[in-house]
Order: C-alpha cells, then structure tokens, then sequence
C-alpha cells in the first residue's frame, strides 16, 4: 500500500526533476542579463543604450507575434500524447518561420519611414534575425517530454555565452555593432545544441511541413496567444511611446531604470510559478481558505514591499550612481518612481493567479484589455508633459487603477485587510511623511532622509512577527484521507 508519505516524496522529486532545473536557468541567466545590463549601460552612452533598449522591444514584440501560443498548444499536445511528434513540431515552426517574414517587413517600413538614426535600423533589423534561430530551437518540445534540465543548459549556455562574447567585442561607442551580433551568435549556438539533443532524443529528423494544418495550430493557439500578447504589450509599450516621442538618449535613461524594475518584476514571476500549483491544489480542496488567508498575504506584501520601495526610493541617487555611473542622473527620477509599481503588479499577480486557478482565462484577458486600453493613452500623455517622469507615473497610475478594479470586481473572493492596511498607512504617515517633510523643510542634511525608512522596516517586520502563521500552516494541513484522494 502506498503511503501519503511516499506519494509525497514521489511529488516532490517529480517537483524538484522539472521545476528545480527552471528555477536554477532562471536565476543564472537573471545574474547574467543583470551584469550584462550594467556592463553595457557603463560602456554604452545613454544615447547607443536605448537605441539597444529599443531594438530589444520590437525584437521581444516580434518574438510574441511570431510564437502565437504555439508553445503552450504544442507542450500541451506532447504532454497528452507523451511522445515526440515531428509533425507537430516541424509544421509549428514552419508556421512561426512565415509569421516572422511581417514582422521584419513591418520594421523595415516603420523604420524607413521614420527617417530614424541608420544604426538603430541597423541593429533592430539584425536582433530580429535573431528571431529565427529562437522560434526553430526545440524548448517547447522539451519541455513537453519533460527534459527540464535540458533546456536549463541551453538557456545557461545562451546567456553566458552572450555575455562572455560581449565582454570580449564591445569596449566602447564604436563597438555598438557588435551588441547585436553576439546576440545572434549565442542564440545560433543555442539552437545547434537544442537540435543535436533532439536528434540524439528521437533518433531521426523526420521533416514533415504540411501548410493544411497551420489553420488549426492558428485556432487551437491564438487564444492562449492573445493573453500573452497583452502582457507583452504592457511591459513593453512604454519604450516604444518614448521612442516615437522622444529621442534614442532618453530612451536610455528610462531603461537604466526599467530593466532594474523587471529584473525584480521576474523574480516575483518565479514565486508565483512556484506557489501556482499550491494554488490550484487549495482551490480545489478548500476554495474558502483563500478568502481566510487573502487578508494575511496582503499584509504580508506590504510588509515586506512598502519598507523596500521607500528604501530604493530615496536612496535612488546612490543606486544609479553606483551602478551606471555619473552619466545616468537622469535615471534617478524614473526609478524613484517606478520603483513603487511594484506594489500594484504583486497585487495584480496574486488576482491573475487566483483567475489561473479557477481556468478564468477570458476574464484575465478582458483584464488585460482594460489595462492596456488605459496605459497607452495615459502613458502618451504623460510622456508627452513630463517627459520620462511621466512614462513612470503613467505606469504607476494605472497600475493601481487596475489593482483597485480586480479588488472591487473581486471583493467575495479576495478580502483586504481593512482596518490593519489603515492603521498601518497611519503609522506610514508618521513614521515617514512627516519626518521627511520636516526634514525638508529645515533643509536638514540628506543624511536623515535616507534613514527615514528605518522605524517603518521595524514596523514591516513588527507586522511579520504578528500575523499569525502558526494558525495559517494549521489551516493548511490536509487529512490522510484527503492527502490519498488529493495524491
């Protein structure tokens, strides 16, 4: 008789072969991508750091447009077939090979058009071609047959070869050329790799394209496609608004900063791959205990939250300086506000999650609609009044607009705790707004506003000790009986 026990470690072990991996490639290749981000922003002036910020967008829009949900679709049907089909995946890359052709022509135009600086045509056109080796690797098919570790060494490989080439060719304004190329080169040497694996995994190529089926990859995969289109979209509108409106140097400095932001923005990612399933798992054994425990895990945000964003806040000066140097002061505006959408965004995320596990599919992309609907025509607006400054605020704006609209759309579901986020924007008030408005007004040194966020990390960690965990992990266990049925 198999024991709850056993299953256990059985799920674990299942858990730790094929997420473990991801979550290793994932936190590599952010280390890596982090220190290339510094390298290059150190290097790079402002002015050649956006026109690679902004090639890097539209290469990232393409590779959305050109994917269509064809990952999901086809990782779905090797996990249900549990087998390699070539006629799957030949005709999915196929399909994603004639999307690309658009995508590039697209390009071309807006950039002739545009009359935009020759070396951003240039390289936008070069990451593009970057396109192609990444839509014909393999990963999808991998991950369907479960070979999670490899495709954690492909994307190890991709990105420390990328960084370790650039380390080697850039060294100065005159090697902005070279950016994209290694690009191109790591993603080449990433693909020969994913096709020797899988050509020693299957044992043949077994070429088959067949254009009768590209209409129903279409239809089985758009929907998935348009979801993942719009949280594109929403993370990337923002450099391409001020590439139209502004020039290729303030791209730059907003990058500095928006790149700070989505390293912390993916790192949330993870956690949230990690607790989904435990989500869908709760959902399905005590859908009431996600109302119990909502109020403690938004407490728990901002706890942990509220202390770090006033800390990268007002310390935004010494992060940029440190980082990129003297050359980026224009950055310390943007990161001081755009340090506080991560707020909204967790918020947000644990609604999307909630809306995952209940395969609420369409409602999340209405959502996504909306906020999307709302950011462009703020974000315009407010890049065009203040400049970069007013890209962030757009951000920040809608963010808890949006935030604001799942609570109220899904106030039975998801409960604030009320009286205790009040009484905690009450010691906010005094533990910070008026100890930094009295320092101001006495121009007392910088010094003490820079500690101000001490007493209110005291109190973020105040509120941990207090929140009652013992209660919630006991709320959490589950019967043997139900851990046999669950199991």
């Amino acid at each position: 008789m198999t024991t709850p026990s056993s299953l256990s470690s059985a799920l674990l072990r299942i858990i730790s072969q094929n997420i473990g991996p991801l979550v290793i490639a994932q936190v590599v290749s952010f280390a890596v991508n982090f220190l290339q981000l510094i390298y290059l922003a150190r290097i790079l002036a402002p002015g050649h750091f956006g026109i690679i910020s902004l090639a890097l967008s539209i290469q990232f829009f393409a590779m959305m447009f050109t994917n269509l949900g064809t990952s999901f679709m086809g990782t779905r049907e090797l996990v249900v077939k549990r087998r390699y089909d070539p006629l799957l995946y030949w005709n999915i890359t196929a399909l994603r090979l004639v999307l690309i052709m658009p995508c590039i022509g697209a390009a071309v135009a807006w950039l002739t058009l545009s009359e935009s600086d020759p070396a951003l045509s240039v390289i936008t056109l070069i990451f593009l071609f970057t396109v192609i080796p990444v839509i014909i690797t393999p990963d999808w098919v991998f991950t369907g047959l479960e070979q999670m570790r490899l495709n954690s060494l492909v994307k190890i490989l991709v990105s420390v070869s990328c960084f370790c080439l650039i380390l080697i060719l850039v060294h100065g304004q005159d090697d902005l050329l070279y950016v994209p190329i290694t690009y191109l080169i790591a993603t080449l040497l990433g693909l020969f790799v994913s096709l020797y694996r899988l050509k020693t995994i299957t044992g043949s190529w077994d070429f088959q394209v067949r254009p009768s089926l590209w209409i129903t990859y279409i239809r089985d995969s758009v929907r998935l496609g348009i979801s993942s289109y719009l949280v594109v979209a929403i993370a990337s509108v923002d450099l391409i608004i001020i590439g139209f409106l502004l020039t290729t140097t303030e791209v730059g400095y907003y990058s500095a900063a928006s790149r700070l932001i989505l390293a912390i923005h993916t790192m949330l990612s993870l956690i949230v791959t990690g607790v989904f399933p435990a989500v869908i798992r709760t959902m399905e054994q005590r859908p009431d205990l996600i109302r119990g425990l909502s109020p403690y895990i938004i407490m728990l945000i901002l706890a942990v939250e509220v202390p770090g964003c006033l800390l990268v806040s007002i310390n935004a000066d010494l992060i940029i300086r440190f980082l990129y140097g003297g050359k980026y002061l224009m950055t310390i505006p943007v990161l001081t506000v755009l340090i506080w959408s991560i707020i909204p965004v967790t918020l947000c995320h644990l609604y999307t999650t909630l809306l995952g596990a209940t395969f609420r599919e369409s409602v999340m992309m209405r959502f996504l609609s909306i906020h999307l609907a709302l950011l462009i025509p703020v974000m315009i607006g407010g890049t065009y009044l203040f400049g970069i400054t007013g890209t962030a605020m757009a951000i920040l704006v809608i963010g808890f607009v949006i935030t604001a609209l799942y609570a109220c759309v899904f106030r039975e579901e998801v409960v604030f705790p009320g009286r205790k986020v009040m009484a905690l924007a009450v010691i906010t008030i005094f533990c910070f707004a008026l100890p930094a408005s009295v320092s101001m007004w006495l121009n007392l040194d910088p010094i003490l506003l820079r500690i101000i966020p001490v007493p209110l990390i005291i109190i973020g960690i105040i509120t941990l000790r207090l929140l009652p965990f013992e209660t919630i992990i006991r709320s959490l266990k589950i019967g043997e009986s139900e851990v046999k049925e669950f199991m």
